[in-house]
C-alpha cells in the first residue's frame, strides 16, 4: 500500500471513531429551581421513544391538572436534528404536540418554547 492509502485509511477510521464517540442524548432530563411549584421531566430513551411530564403545584388542583394535561406528552418519539431535539406525540387530550430543545455543548437542553434549562438527571 502506498503512503496515500495509509493516510486515507487512517483518516477514515479516525472519522468513524470520532462520530461514534459522541455521547448519546438518551437519558432523563429535569428542570431545576422551582420544583416546589413546577417541575418538568423529559425522558429520552435509546429506542427513540420519549415522554415529557409536567407536574405543577400552584395551589389549585384543577389548575394543576389543566396545566399538566396541556403540556404533557406521555408517549412520543424523539429525533436529534441539526443540534435540536424534537419530541412529538399526543397530549393527554389527544391533540398533537411537539416540544423542541436546543442541545448545548455541555449536554444540557434548552426548551425552545420558554428557555427552561433541562439538566441530565443523575
Amino acid at each position: 500500500m502506498s503512503a496515500m492509502m495509509y493516510r486515507a485509511t487512517f483518516l477514515f477510521l479516525a472519522l468513524l471513531f470520532a462520530s461514534c464517540s459522541r455521547p448519546s442524548l438518551a437519558g432523563r432530563y429535569e428542570t431545576r429551581g422551582s420544583e416546589k411549584q413546577f417541575k418538568v421531566t423529559l425522558d429520552l430513551r435509546a429506542d427513540g421513544q420519549g415522554s415529557f411530564v409536567a407536574a405543577s403545584n400552584l395551589g389549585n388542583p384543577q389548575l394543576d391538572r389543566s396545566v399538566e394535561a396541556a403540556m404533557a406528552v406521555p408517549a412520543g418519539k424523539w429525533v436529534n436534528e441539526q443540534g435540536e431535539v424534537a419530541l412529538t406525540g399526543n397530549r393527554a387530550d389527544g391533540k398533537p404536540q411537539t416540544h423542541r430543545f436546543a442541545v448545548q455543548a455541555n449536554g444540557e437542553l434548552i426548551w425552545k418554547q420558554n428557555g427552561a434549562r433541562f439538566y441530565r438527571a443523575q
